[in-house]
């Protein structure tokens, strides 16, 4: 960090979609420190602290900001966040600040809409040995609870062996589909070590609901996960899904 940093240099943003004023932040904080190519710019923790935002949020921001190639973000011992250039590319910027919006809310809303439905058959198919497929990666996430990028693996599998007890197969690959392209998120949001107990206590909750058949739970379960996700990705959508009974027959219907 530039020894010409001033202790204010920074303060909290507040914006519905924060990423977009972290980007604003460290632009504005390049641009009023003087800095240039090669200097290093406050790291994670500090950057979260300065800007009262969490982690998730900053890091989908350095994600736009390192490719428009104004930062690098190294890794190592000697690693950190450095400046490119102190000229500001404002189309490649504009560019990549766009595509992050539209590929994230519309990845994000589709998973709102289609997830719930995934987990409510699973709830009314799943046999004993899916049951005890699922249970085993939330096992292996408690197990690798001091590996970020392990707990990431399991959660991941949670997700598909869950798809996979829906026992429908255009559902299940539209699942693994669209968790596969949310891995970028995914991977930039990471699972801070001190997340893992309340990631752990979700699928929990959520793995007894689908063995109790209880949807109502389920419901309950899938909003707040769904919604902690959007949060931290500056959504928030009006509607969803949820299972309810019509005429004696199982079925969905969308619910603002």
């Amino acid at each position: 960090m530039s020894e010409t940093l001033t202790p204010h240099a920074l303060g909290p943003v507040r914006a519905s979609r924060m990423f977009t004023a972290i980007i604003e932040a460290v632009i504005d904080l390049i641009d009023a420190q003087g800095l240039k190519a090669g200097n290093r710019l406050p790291n994670e923790g500090q950057l979260t602290q300065m800007l009262s935002v969490s982690r998730p949020t900053l890091r989908q921001a350095l994600r736009v900001l390192e490719s428009a190639q104004i930062i690098s973000v190294r890794k190592g011992q000697q690693g950190g966040i450095f400046v490119e250039t102190d000229m500001i590319p404002i189309g490649p910027l504009a560019e990549h600040t766009a595509h992050e919006l539209e590929s994230i809310e519309s990845l994000l809303l589709t998973r709102r809409l289609i997830e719930p439905i995934v987990v409510h058959l699973a709830a009314e198919f799943a046999t004993a040995e899916e049951l005890d497929r699922i249970q085993y990666t939330i096992d292996r996430m408690d197990h690798f609870r001091n590996s970020s990028e392990m707990v990431t693996r399991a959660d991941y599998m949670y997700h598909r062996r869950v798809a996979m007890a829906s026992h429908n197969e255009t559902l299940r690959r539209t699942m693994n589909r669209l968790h596969q392209r949310l891995l970028p998120l995914f991977h930039a949001i990471g699972v801070e070590i001190d997340d893992v107990d309340r990631v752990l206590a979700v699928h929990t909750r959520q793995l007894a609901a689908i063995r109790a058949k209880d949807h109502e739970l389920l419901d309950v379960l899938l909003r707040e996960t769904l919604a902690d996700l959007e949060k931290d990705a500056g959504l928030d959508f009006p509607y969803g899904i949820r299972w309810h009974e019509l005429d004696d027959a199982l079925t969905f219907s969308a619910n603002p």
